[in-house]
């Protein structure tokens, strides 16, 4: 497996990424292993501008169809 580098988005970029309102965002993370987990929420929001941090709601609720 290749290396995983973690990307930095520019902080002047910021704004363009989250807006006032919730948006849309892949979390990403990666275990001691290496291997990645990923999820998209769609409850995102910015709560602090600088440093950026990012709030988003998630639940161990699954639907079984």
């Amino acid at each position: 497996m290749p290396a995983i580098s973690k990307i930095d988005q520019p902080a002047k970029y910021v704004d363009r990424l989250f807006a006032n309102v919730g948006q849309l965002a892949m979390i990403t993370s990666v275990d001691e292993a290496g291997r990645i987990n990923a999820a998209t929420f769609a409850t995102c929001v910015r709560v602090v501008h600088e440093p950026v941090h990012i709030a988003f709601t998630t639940s161990t609720y699954k639907r079984h169809l």
